[in-house]
């Protein structure tokens, strides 16, 4: 009797909480297309860095200011991404979607980026600065 009394329960529960399923392949497709958006997000960050550093403001500064020159393409891996994640519970989707789009979130994701570019800029400055201790001149001083 408790065994029935159990199936009963689950029945009604999943009745009430139905959910459409979604097939492996669509789901495999959401996530490509997650990926793909992610990866276009980051590569808008990479490829405006430059243009929004200053080399003075702090890195989460600049981490917001990139979100802003590529807000659509993280707009759209925010939209990606939920679609990968969640199928029908739209309060899910709402508080996935509200805290992707925080503050917090954008500079996560575009603060690398700002670090490495800082970090590469920093080592070419090094790497092209003269070696004062083999008393290197630079090229375009030696030529008097």
């Amino acid at each position: 009797m408790k065994n029935l009394i159990v199936v009963v329960v689950l029945s009604m529960i999943s009745g009430c909480a139905s959910v459409p399923i979604v097939s492996i392949e669509e789901k495999s497709r959401r996530k490509v297309l997650s990926d793909d958006a992610i990866a276009q997000s980051i590569n808008c960050g990479s490829m405006n860095v430059a243009k929004v550093d200053d080399s003075i403001s702090d890195a989460s500064t600049i981490a917001m200011a990139l979100a802003a020159s590529c807000r659509k393409e993280y707009s759209n891996s925010v939209e990606a991404f939920i679609a990968s994640k969640v199928d029908d519970n739209e309060n899910v989707k709402r508080l996935l979607r509200n805290k992707l789009n925080s503050k917090e979130s954008k500079i996560e994701t575009y603060l690398s980026i700002v670090t490495n570019y800082r970090n590469l800029k920093n080592k070419l400055k090094i790497e092209n600065t003269p070696d004062v201790k083999k008393n290197e001149i630079p090229k375009s001083q030696n030529s008097i």
